[in-house]
Formats: structure tokens, C-alpha cells, sequence
């Protein structure tokens, strides 16, 4: 997450000028200034998707560390040995039930009780003008002992900040505008293979030519010194 940062970041600041030109490519030119340009073009256009999923990427890299380092640093892991839910919960009955809790909601994922504090949740996504909205956002939760309601967490209903959090796996996948955001971020994540390709051999064909320079002026030398 922090290389993709400083990639995306320094892939701006150092063509920040390419904005002037940005879809113009010099086919005709030589395989170094094609390569050049389109390095450049990808760059620039990549970038900002780059640096999101970075931020993205490194919010959910953190989310676990910070579960498994700071959470249970003290602490083993809980371990599952059987069901911590009663048997006679009807789980038709909470998925109905559900439904009725927020309005427009729609449950798409079911979580049992993994450890003894937890009880049965149901996520789900809920109609909003907001695109980014996860399909996760919403949770209804129920009690593990008797699937009496407990709480609701409507994204509608909760400030910008948590909104913002939401979003990033919609950002984060690009699965937000359709096909045509898959695409795109499925395109600019391989984008960095590109450019360290590109990269690599724009820089040994300079390293090569600066060679050769050094090596004429070399012999220039040596043909005035006799």
C-alpha cells in the first residue's frame, strides 16, 4: 500500500506537466518515444486510481493488523467449538424479521457468532443515492439465545466518516459504475507491470546510449591527443 502511495504521489509530481498533452501519443517517432509517451499517459491516468487503492488496500491491511495485534495481543484466539447460537432460532424468521427493521433493506450476508460476545448479525445494503453505498453497509443484529431484535445500523442514518469507510470496498474493487469500473480498475491495477516494463527499458536504452556517448567522446579524445 505504501509503494502504490508513493507511486501514484511521485507519478504526478514528476509529470505533472504531461496534463498539456495527455492523450498524444507520437506514434511515428522512434520505440523509445512511443514507449515514452504511453509510459507517461498510463502514468498520469493511472495515478489517481493508483493512490486509491492504496489508501483503500492499506485501511483494510490495517483493520486486520490492528485486530490481531492490538486486540489480541493479551489474548489467545477464541477457539470454535461448537455453535454459540440456540437451535430453535429461526433463521427465516430473522431474515424476514430483518427486512422489516430498516426500511428498503435487503440482507446479503448472514454472520453467526464466532466468538462468546458476539451474537447473529445480518448485513445488507439498503436504497440510497449514494453509489458507493456497500452492499455490506447495513447490519440488523439478533440475540444468539432467544433471535429477539437487538440493535440496527442504518448508513444512512450515521455520520460522513463511516459513510466514507463504506465506500472504500466499492473503491477498492471498482465494482461501483458496472462493467465499465471493472474494466478500468482491472486495467490500471495490472498498469504498474506496464510501467515497470516500460520503465526498465526506457532506462537501459538511456543507460546504453549515455554509454556510447562516453565511449565517442572517449575516441575523440584519443584521435586529437595523436
Amino acid at each position: 500500500a505504501l509503494f502504490l502511495l508513493v507511486l501514484g504521489i511521485t507519478g504526478l509530481i514528476i509529470y505533472r506537466k504531461f496534463w498539456q498533452r495527455l492523450f498524444s501519443v507520437r506514434w511515428r517517432a522512434t520505440l523509445q518515444i512511443v514507449l515514452s509517451d504511453i509510459h507517461k499517459m498510463t502514468g498520469v491516468i493511472g495515478s489517481p486510481i493508483i493512490i486509491i487503492l492504496a489508501i483503500t488496500g492499506g485501511y483494510f491491511n490495517g483493520a486486520v493488523w490492528y485486530h490481531e495485534v492490538i486486540e489480541h495481543a493479551e489474548e489467545e484466539h477464541f477457539a470454535l467449538t461448537k455453535n454459540l447460537y440456540s437451535s430453535d432460532i429461526s433463521f427465516q424468521h430473522i431474515l424476514d424479521d430483518s427486512k422489516k427493521q430498516i426500511p428498503t433493506f435487503n440482507g446479503t450476508f448472514l454472520v453467526m457468532p464466532l466468538q462468546p460476545d458476539e451474537n447473529i448479525t445480518v448485513f445488507g445494503e439498503v436504497s440510497t443515492a449514494n453509489p458507493l453505498a456497500s452492499e455490506y453497509a447495513n447490519t440488523v443484529t439478533y440475540n444468539k439465545l432467544t433471535g429477539d431484535h437487538i440493535a440496527n445500523w442504518d448508513i444512512r442514518k450515521v455520520g460522513t466518516g463511516w459513510q466514507v469507510i463504506d465506500s472504500f470496498r466499492k473503491l477498492h474493487f471498482g465494482y461501483f459504475a458496472g462493467l465499465f469500473s471493472k474494466i478500468l480498475w482491472c486495467v490500471i491495477g495490472l498498469s504498474p507491470v506496464w510501467l515497470a516494463g516500460t520503465g526498465f527499458y526506457l532506462w537501459f536504452t538511456r543507460r546504453k546510449r549515455k554509454k556510447q556517448s562516453q565511449a565517442n567522446r572517449s575516441n575523440k579524445r584519443g584521435t586529437v591527443n595523436a
